[in-house]
């Protein structure tokens, strides 16, 4: 990243296959030391089996599904949301200070921000 000392950015994928389905989260964190934080995410599932007719309600085979989710804050921002604005709260793999929740916490206390037009929040394909 070109950010060097003074903020961090990182991308996260989480895959887990079960035997029915599969999900992924694919995470973007970017932190510029007080000015903002931003976070990115997108979740994608799919169920490929639907063993013994147990299937999931409103869930078709063989369909991925996609969500999109965009939060971020200015460092005044964090300050009006009562979140912590010590840069240290917001680092990403770091040992979190004592009494404060880990990042994955805080990034989901920021406030949600209105996609681009052009992105739908949820869509699914159809894979069949």
């Amino acid at each position: 990243d070109d950010l060097h000392d003074n903020g961090d950015v990182s991308l996260n994928i989480k895959v887990r296959v079960m035997p029915m389905c599969w999900y992924v989260l694919q995470r973007l964190f970017v932190r510029v030391d007080n000015v903002c934080v931003k976070c990115r995410e997108v979740r994608y599932f799919c169920l490929f089996s639907d063993r013994g007719g147990r299937g999931v309600k409103g869930v078709e085979l063989n369909t991925i599904y996609r969500d999109i989710s965009w939060r971020e804050a200015s460092w005044e921002e964090l300050r009006q949301n009562y979140l912590p604005t010590d840069v240290s709260a917001w680092r990403e793999g770091a040992m979190t200070m004592p009494g404060m929740p880990p990042l994955a916490a805080l990034l989901n206390k920021l406030p949600p921000v209105p996609l681009p037009d052009d992105i739908p929040e949820f869509s699914c394909c159809d894979m069949s």
